[in-house]
């Protein structure tokens, strides 16, 4: 089982940044108490250019804190490649660089992060940040990832809305073929108005791939 923790640990302030890390650890060692294998983070959302090294120093310390505790624990660590979102008066949602959607950040979390903390990885998310990123960095990501978020996001005026995978022109075929990740991957449709048919309609899709493709299969 996964669970889903709220939090940023890129905050400025170093005492809510203290504060925000005290939570985590307890929201952690409720996961453990449910049975969790996964616990899936962000590390923050500030934007990727107004992270200072002393920012960048405190959210290392942080996850190594939060890894140290999940080993403890029975727990992995999955960081959601997921910028910072501001939304506009149309409902879409800007999508802003933050350090895991921004490739030279996330090359150096790869280096600077303990071994064991891994990655969910939400190609809709860089996608919405980096349009023309195709493989949405899974080169990157490729040997890290212990998790997916499967999405879209369609444009509207300056922003996105949230929709299902094949709902717009994400191609998750080649992002399949390519990943080495065979474990969980969760279908994440956001609208409410119509949750059935979205979650259909990405089922629909995988389905698509799987036809399509020599190499994926899925499992449901």
């Amino acid at each position: 089982p996964f669970c889903c923790i709220e939090n940023d640990f890129t905050l400025a302030d170093a005492d809510e940044h203290a504060a925000m890390v005290d939570k985590v650890k307890s929201q952690i060692q409720a996961a453990a108490a449910c049975g969790a294998t996964h616990v899936r983070l962000f590390a923050g959302f500030t934007p990727a250019g107004n992270v200072t090294g002393e920012i960048w120093g405190r959210m290392i310390d942080a996850f190594a804190q939060c890894d140290a505790l999940c080993e403890e624990l029975g727990l992995l660590i999955g960081i959601e490649t997921h910028g910072g979102i501001e939304f506009n008066d149309d409902g879409s949602a800007t999508h802003i660089n933050s350090v895991t959607t921004d490739a030279t950040c996330l090359q150096r979390l790869l280096t600077d992060l303990p071994p064991r903390v891994g990655f969910n990885f939400d190609p809709g998310n860089i996608k919405a940040v980096n349009p023309d990123e195709k493989l949405c960095l899974l080169d990157l990501l490729n040997d890290r990832i212990n998790y997916c978020h499967l999405k879209d996001w369609s444009r509207r005026g300056q922003g996105w809305v949230a929709g299902a995978i094949g709902d717009d022109d994400l191609d998750y075929q080649p992002i399949f073929e390519q990943l080495k990740f065979d474990g969980i991957c969760q279908i994440e449709y956001e609208p409410l108005e119509d949750t059935e048919d979205g979650i259909q309609r990405s089922l629909d899709y995988l389905g698509h791939i799987e036809q399509e493709s020599d190499i994926v299969a899925f499992k449901l």
